[in-house]
């Protein structure tokens, strides 16, 4: 079979089709690193694909460059989260990539290459064992999941939660501003259009829109959450799908950064407040 090797540097949503559809595929494997790991840290990212005769990725491996005075300067398949490594699909393109990435390591310098796998899936020179990978398997149902854990760790959880633990969207305080421009927070605000509740969500294009504000909540961040993932994670462009447009410059485009500066005000404020004084927007306790 006739396996290619090449950078890849597309949009991403070919390399994620495959990793999702791979049985040893892991988040991290996911191409929307790549982005993190260039903006976050600056460090140099090559992503090696292996692709068939009919032009099909076969295979994936993802390289972020290192350099320290004190490590040197190496490449790691994947830094920061412990794991990542080769995801092919038949033992051709695994050898196909590491070829191409022996390749790779004599045209940057680099002194050695680390792959990080959850098992051993090719035959490289020297193997360590020192980390543990813990996995829990989900339940079909959250009252399974809980009563699956331990009673030890049960007991632990309540005594957080009795002391006042709770858990915050990362998206809070986006979720807060959208509410704010759309509705000024109201549950029971109807629109033009037929928009429903704070988040003004059409019934039409989201499914029933409840009553309950935090149940509201709920739905308005699985929405943008979607939507930030259709936009590779650019929130500009996610918030203006949401207000209905497609791409700046334009209304929804104003919106989108009125509603962002807002949330960047909104995150100095608020996280100073103590929680009696917080919105109940803020505090709800958000799953996942």
């Amino acid at each position: 079979m006739q396996i290619t090797p090449h950078l890849y540097n597309e949009d991403g949503r070919v390399w994620d089709t495959f990793v999702a559809g791979h049985k040893d595929g892991t988040n991290y494997h996911q191409y929307g690193w790549r982005r993190v790991v260039e903006k976050s840290f600056g460090h140099r990212t090559m992503y090696l694909a292996a692709t068939n005769r009919h032009n099909e990725i076969c295979g994936v491996l993802p390289f972020v460059q290192m350099k320290s005075r004190l490590f040197g300067n190496f490449m790691v398949s994947l830094p920061f989260f412990n794991y990542g490594g080769l995801l092919v699909s038949d033992g051709s393109a695994a050898e196909t990539l590491l070829n191409a990435s022996r390749k790779m390591l004599s045209g940057t310098g680099v002194d050695q290459i680390e792959f990080r796998h959850v098992r051993r899936c090719a035959d490289v020179e020297v193997t360590k064992m020192h980390k543990v990978t813990m996995l829990l398997d989900l339940k079909s149902s959250v009252e399974d999941q809980w009563n699956s854990l331990d009673g030890k760790v049960r007991n632990q959880v309540r005594k957080a939660e009795k002391a006042g633990l709770r858990t915050v969207s990362p998206l809070a305080h986006l979720l807060i501003s959208v509410a704010i421009e759309e509705s000024r927070g109201d549950p029971a605000a109807v629109g033009a259009a037929g928009e429903l509740g704070a988040w003004q969500v059409k019934p039409t294009d989201w499914g029933t829109v409840p009553k309950d504000l935090h149940a509201q909540a709920g739905q308005a961040e699985k929405i943008i959450r979607a939507l930030l993932n259709s936009c590779n994670g650019d929130r500009v462009q996610a918030l203006a799908h949401y207000n209905g447009g497609t791409s700046p410059p334009g209304k929804s485009y104003r919106y989108a950064k009125r509603v962002l500066k807002r949330a960047k005000h909104l995150q100095v404020a608020v996280d100073y407040l103590p929680p009696e004084n917080r919105s109940p927007l803020y505090d709800r306790q958000l799953a996942g």
